[in-house]
């Protein structure tokens, strides 16, 4: 008989009458083979195998002569792998997995073997995330949103909301603020507004105000004023007045008033009065004059009321008198202007002239 070579995956020793298979482990790649060699690292066989195999991934080889087995869940493998390694924080995996999951935006795990978690509303995470972090202060975010938003003009949030209130009447805010700001005097706003409205001319408000007043008669406001002013002595305005006008002359403006009042009779003003003036004695005025006029000759007044009046008979004036006197002797009036005559005038004046009769010294007649 000869001697026969052994089959790949078996060996035989020197004398021996059968070829042995190679146990689980190890293998003989060639014919005629004595011995049988070991499996390299991440590889196994089986009995009798001419080579070993790689674990394939998601797999690791538990020993060189048994099988692979799967990674367990929050691990992973390569091939060829001897152990699986740990997921990273922020990833996952099932049970044989070749590589580990990473968490989206907006989820996260801390627990390799657990799937990822949305986070709850008024937080966020990045990819690869073991926890979530509170939206920041004007910031927001609600559920199925990727990441946080920033709140709109006119709203405002606080740290980890999920979502942003509406300023107050009387505040305002821009975009991605933490609280609203107050409107200062002289301007207004409602619920949301992304800023303060001026204040018409002719109004005015407090701070915090949604609405605007109007100014008082006898005060005045311009654009965006705070507060109204009273207007000048002798200027008045109605309600809501941007300007203040000044009394005419013939009126005034008395305190505590609010319109100019016609100056009556026998009173007189400037333009900006603040009372009006008596006409002097000998002068007059209707009602709302600018000035007095002065009584006529042969008229006198001595005081601011009433018109002016015919001297009594036998008596003169000349204009702007406050009383009448006595003719001197040898003159009379004419065309209201005493004027001296000759003394041997044998005529008469018409007595029932006022202005024309013959002028006597002591009750004493010219003829």
């Amino acid at each position: 008989s000869r001697c026969v070579e052994c089959l790949p995956g078996s060996v035989s020793l020197i004398g021996s009458d059968a070829c042995s298979p190679c146990p689980a482990g190890r293998f003989a790649s060639h014919s005629g083979m004595s011995l049988c060699s070991l499996c390299p690292s991440g590889r196994w066989s089986k009995v009798g195998t001419p080579s070993c195999q790689a674990c394939p991934a998601g797999t690791y080889i538990v020993a060189p002569d048994s099988d692979c087995a799967p990674c367990p869940a929050g691990t992973y493998s390569g091939t060829e792998s001897e152990t699986c390694t740990k997921c990273p924080s922020g990833t996952w995996s099932s049970d044989g997995a070749e590589a580990c999951t990473l968490c989206e935006r907006a989820f996260f795990t801390d627990n390799p073997n657990m799937s990822c978690a949305a986070c709850s509303e008024g937080t966020w995470s990045d990819e690869s995330s073991s926890g979530c972090t509170p939206c920041p202060a004007g910031w927001w975010r609600s559920t199925g949103m990727r990441s946080c938003m920033m709140c709109a003009a006119g709203t405002w949030s606080s740290i980890g909301s999920a979502a942003c209130t509406a300023c107050p009447d009387g505040y305002f805010s821009p975009a991605g603020s933490r609280e609203c700001e107050i409107c200062p005097a002289g301007k207004w706003s409602l619920s949301g507004f992304i800023r303060c409205e001026a204040c018409h001319a002719g109004s005015t408000s407090s701070s915090g105000s949604n609405l605007c007043e109007l100014c008082e008669a006898g005060f005045h406001s311009v654009l965006d004023s705070v507060g109204c002013r009273p207007c000048l002595p002798g200027w008045r305005s109605g309600t809501g007045a941007a300007v203040c006008e000044a009394c005419p002359a013939g009126t005034a403006l008395y305190s505590g008033d609010a319109s100019c009042a016609m100056c009556p009779a026998g009173f007189f003003s400037h333009q900006e009065a603040t009372s009006c003036m008596a006409c002097p004695a000998g002068k007059y005025s209707d009602i709302g004059a600018e000035a007095c006029i002065m009584c006529p000759s042969g008229t006198y007044l001595d005081g601011p009321d009433g018109r002016c009046r015919s001297c009594p008979k036998n008596t003169w004036s000349q204009p702007g008198s406050a009383n009448c006197t006595l003719f001197p002797a040898g003159t009379w009036p004419v065309d209201r202007v005493l004027r001296l005559h000759d003394l041997d005038y044998t005529g008469l004046l018409d007595p029932s002239d006022p202005q024309r009769y013959a002028s006597v010294v002591g009750g004493q007649t010219l003829k």
